[in-house]
C-alpha cells in the first residue's frame, strides 16, 4: 500500500540535507554515520545496484547487509512488498520509480517523500517512510534512501481515534438514554451508533435469559 506524503517537515529536510553533507566527507566516516542511524539507509548506484545497505535497514526489513549488496533495489522492494500487492505491483514499476528518481537529479524538486508497506522477514508487516535524495558523485549520481520505520506510532494513532470514537459513542448513548423512555428506540439507536463505529452491516443486542441460562436476542438491526 502506498501513500502520497504532505511535504517533508523541517526536521526531514534538516536529516536529507546533513547526509547529502556527510556523503562529501570520507567514504569512512561517511559508514559511520549511517550505522549510527536509527532509520535504514540504503545506496544505490545508477545501474540500480545496492552499494550500502546500514545496520537499520537490516532491523527494519530483517534483511543482513551481506544479502542486499549487490542487488538490484527493485528485487529487493519486490521481495520486502507484502505477498497480496506482488500481484498488482511487479519489478518494472519498481524498476521505472529508482529511475524518476535519478531522472530528478536534473530538476529542482526532490522526489517526493511516500509510505510503504512492507513484509519483514518475521512476516510481520511494517510501515515505512521512505525519502529519497540524490546523490553526485565523480562515478556520476547514486540515489540514496532513508527508511523510517513509523509502525507503532501509525498503531498508536489509530487506537487514539478509535478511542475517542468509542468515547463519542458512549456520550451520544447517553444522550439518548437521557431523552427517551422508549426502551426499544434506543435500543435501535446504540445499534445504529455501533454500525456506524465498527463500519459494519449488523448488530444485535443479547441478554443473558436466567430462566433457561441462555442468551436471548433482544434487539437486532438489518437481520
Amino acid at each position: 500500500m502506498i501513500y502520497d506524503l504532505p511535504q517533508p517537515t523541517v526536521i526531514d529536510v534538516i536529516f536529507r540535507s546533513y547526509l547529502q553533507e556527510a556523503l562529501h566527507v570520507s567514504e569512512s566516516k561517511l559508514r559511520n554515520i549511517v550505522e549510527h542511524s536509527v532509520d535504514g539507509v540504503v545506496v544505490v548506484d545508477p545501474d540500480g545496484c545496492i552499494v550500502m545497505w546500514n545496520s537499520g535497514q537490516e532491523r527494519i526489513t530483517g534483511i543482513p547487509a551481506g544479502e542486499a549488496l549487490g542487488q538490484q533495489i527493485w528485487d529487493v522492494q519486490f521481495a520486502l512488498t507484502p505477498t497480496p500487492r506482488q500481484d498488482v505491483l511487479d519489478r518494472d514499476q519498481l524498476r521505472e520509480r529508482f529511475h524518476g528518481f535519478l531522472q530528478a537529479a536534473n530538476g529542482d524538486r526532490p522526489p517526493p517523500s511516500i509510505e510503504l508497506e512492507i513484509a519483514h522477514t518475521t512476516g510481520d508487516r511494517r510501515i515505512v517512510q521512505q525519502f529519497a535524495f540524490v546523490i553526485p558523485t565523480v562515478d556520476g549520481h547514486r540515489v540514496g534512501f532513508v527508511f523510517r520505520d513509523v509502525t507503532d506510532l501509525r498503531q498508536t494513532t489509530k487506537n487514539l481515534l478509535r478511542r475517542n470514537a468509542e468515547l463519542n459513542l458512549l456520550n451520544r448513548i447517553n444522550r439518548v438514554l437521557a431523552s427517551s423512555l422508549d426502551l426499544q428506540q434506543v435500543r435501535k439507536t446504540v445499534l445504529k451508533e455501533v454500525i456506524h463505529l465498527l463500519d459494519t452491516s449488523e448488530a444485535s443486542i443479547w441478554l443473558m435469559d436466567e430462566g433457561c441460562g441462555e442468551l436471548v436476542c433482544i434487539q437486532s438491526l438489518n437481520r
